[in-house]
């Protein structure tokens, strides 16, 4: 999977697609989820302007401009965890490893 760019400061976003199997997931049920760079953990429940899954066919948006990240590269075992969570899935899923690259705002 190619890395995805994070822009800190910035407007951009970014879209994943939820898949099982090939087939994108229902997110409706979803309650909550969590991304882990490192031990930095972005929660929906903390951050709610950071995820929206209401988009459909198994879309998320995430919108990271205001977390405090640090800039790097998360990538191969070091990848970014996004945990979904659902009334069924309280304890979280940890639905994969996300390689993302986190960029500090530039001046400009």
């Amino acid at each position: 999977m190619a890395a995805e760019y994070v822009y800190l400061g910035r407007n951009n976003t970014v879209i994943l697609q939820l898949k099982t199997g090939g087939l994108a997931q229902d997110l409706s049920a979803v309650t909550r989820m969590t991304l882990d760079f490192d031990g930095t953990i972005v929660d929906s429940d903390v951050s709610g302007g950071a995820f929206d899954w209401s988009l459909g066919d198994g879309k998320v948006e995430l919108a990271l401009k205001d977390e405090s990240i640090t800039p790097g590269t998360y990538g191969g075992d070091d990848s970014v965890d996004l945990i979904v969570y659902d009334p069924s899935n309280t304890a979280g899923i940890v639905w994969g490893k996300v390689p993302m690259i986190v960029q500090a705002k530039s001046s400009g």
